[in-house]
């Protein structure tokens, strides 16, 4: 995971919803200059930056509504970062962790963490009628870019972690290797589901026990 090392005056952290922004900016001492809530609206937020602009930084989380804001900050020149919850799973880089945010969009739209692996192709989709099963739907329901991100989250992350690695192994003893890397798939989907609904960073402890 990569770390932000530059210093400035001013540090500024936004909490992005859909209609509003919190606001926050700070010294470097950690002292805090203004915490505000405001629309979101460009005009609201220059307005709001416009007594820091000497020398700002501007953060966000990487969720589905921080293209303007980037777009924004790059047109006024105010430094502008990108904060990625997905990077702090081991392996995962930039272009992968974009590449799920861009397929996702809005996580709210799934109402729960089986439609979410549903719509990511990590489980097989039920067939029912008239409330009885009658086997699986075809393997093309669902989003394959999804799919293969997670997919290849999985092989990444055993890659940069020893205890992932050994964590596989434990499943290789009740399946083959890519049933196991699957189950590992389908994991990393639940998690990454979380991680956006409740805007937390990767715990692998916590995700190699469950």
């Amino acid at each position: 995971m990569n770390f932000y090392h530059s210093t400035h005056r001013h540090y500024c952290g936004i909490d992005l919803h859909a209609r509003s922004l919190y606001v926050c900016i700070l010294d470097p001492q950690g002292e805090v200059l203004s915490h505000k809530e405001i629309k979101a609206r460009p005009e609201s937020l220059l307005a709001l930056l416009e007594p820091f602009r000497d020398d700002l930084v501007v953060g966000v989380e990487c969720m589905h509504c921080w293209y303007w804001i980037s777009d924004l900050c790059e047109e006024h020149g105010i430094h502008f970062i990108l904060g990625h919850a997905l990077k702090t799973i081991p392996g995962v880089d930039r272009i992968l962790a974009l590449t799920i945010l861009y397929e996702v969009g809005d996580i709210q739209r799934f109402e729960s963490v089986q439609k979410f692996a549903s719509y990511a192709r990590l489980v097989k989709c039920k067939a029912e009628s008239a409330g009885k099963v009658y086997g699986t739907q075809g393997n093309k329901i669902g989003n394959a870019h999804l799919k293969w991100a997670f997919s290849e989250a999985s092989v990444l992350f055993i890659r940069n972690s020893d205890k992932a690695k050994r964590y596989v192994e434990k499943l290789q003893k009740r399946m083959n290797k890519p049933k196991a890397l699957s189950a590992l798939a389908h994991k990393l989907g639940r998690a990454a589901y979380f991680m956006l609904k409740d805007k937390r960073v990767f715990d692998e402890q916590r995700f190699l026990k469950g």
